[in-house]
């Protein structure tokens, strides 16, 4: 990766010090240039940008994680089908609920064993099309191969997971187990109303928490970040930008809505848009402008304010 010295670095008096994470890791920028470099405007030139000129890569990622995310539910879904025709022509409900308990356990077993390629595949697209952005050579078989950036990136997101399931329950339990005696003492109105706040405080501190730490994986894939100096740069690279990460994740959100609606087919285009989105929004916003402003990809998709 860059140096410090090749590292985005507000000017101005007002501009905040860069503070280096650890020891030789380069200080990357306020939050506030994520709002710049994650807008949807530049997003998609990026994304558009990069399949122009490399259509196999980001075609490729895009159909090689859909189909690792997607596989656990192809996997189960013969036999949710046999277990819908058995209830609709009046078959034993015992051999329908097995072919679902066996649908799920499918499920669960085929997710543990491709959980792992699923990161391997998300940090190769990250890495691979980062480089390319830089200049640097981007053979597709980093897509397969980034196996170290992706076992990274795979912790991480465990660590993600654990860290936004303890603020669920801290917000959920404690109101869960007030609603329920509410419930006990006959105020089983106000234990609802209790409740249904609850679930809106557990929502907003679920994107409260969960929108900046979206940042950390490619901090982990691109510039070999550790799952906790991850954390460190993703919360600081969210502040001040959870609003235009919230807009960037919903537009792709619904946009892979859309890909499941022709066939799921429709999702390849959409992941392999959002890895090169953000892919490019991450160099956008931890490199120097001086460095990328010089980059062949960006003289032939430039972007105003590099």
């Amino acid at each position: 990766m860059s140096g410090v010295d090749d590292v985005w670095r507000p000017t101005g008096e007002d501009a905040p010090a860069p503070a280096p994470v650890a020891e030789g890791r380069a200080a990357y920028g306020e939050g506030v240039w994520i709002n710049q470099a994650f807008s949807l405007e530049v997003a998609f030139r990026i994304a558009f940008g990069l399949l122009r000129e490399r259509p196999g890569l980001v075609l490729g990622a895009g159909a090689l994680i859909w189909f690792a995310f997607d596989l656990p539910t192809f996997a189960s879904l013969p036999m949710s089908v046999a277990s819908g025709v058995i209830r609709a022509s009046g078959g034993a409900e015992d051999t329908a609920m097995g072919l679902d308990l066996a649908g799920n356990l499918t499920t669960l077993i085929v997710y543990a064993l491709v959980f792992p390629v699923q990161w391997i595949l998300v940090a190769g697209a990250l890495k691979a099309l980062a480089r390319h952005v830089e200049g640097e050579p981007a053979p597709t078989r980093l897509l397969w191969t980034s196996w170290r950036e992706g076992l990274i990136a795979m912790v991480y997101r465990v660590l993600t997971v654990v860290i936004v399931s303890f603020v669920m329950a801290v917000v959920l339990l404690p109101a869960a187990a007030l609603s329920a005696v509410l419930v006990v003492l006959e105020h089983a109105g106000i234990g609802a109303v209790l409740f249904a706040g609850a679930v809106l405080v557990a929502l907003f501190a679920y994107l409260y928490v969960i929108l900046p730490l979206f940042m950390g994986i490619p901090a982990c894939a691109i510039d070999g970040a550790g799952p906790l100096e991850a954390l460190q740069i993703a919360w600081r690279a969210g502040s001040g930008a959870r609003a235009t990460l919230f807009v960037f994740g919903l537009v792709f959100g619904l946009l892979s809505l859309a890909g499941t609606c022709l066939f799921c087919v429709g999702q390849i285009p959409v992941f392999g848009l959002l890895m090169a989105a953000v892919a490019g929004g991450w160099l956008l916003y931890a490199r120097s402008p001086e460095t990328l402003g010089s980059a062949p990809f960006f003289e032939r998709n430039p972007v105003e304010w590099l």
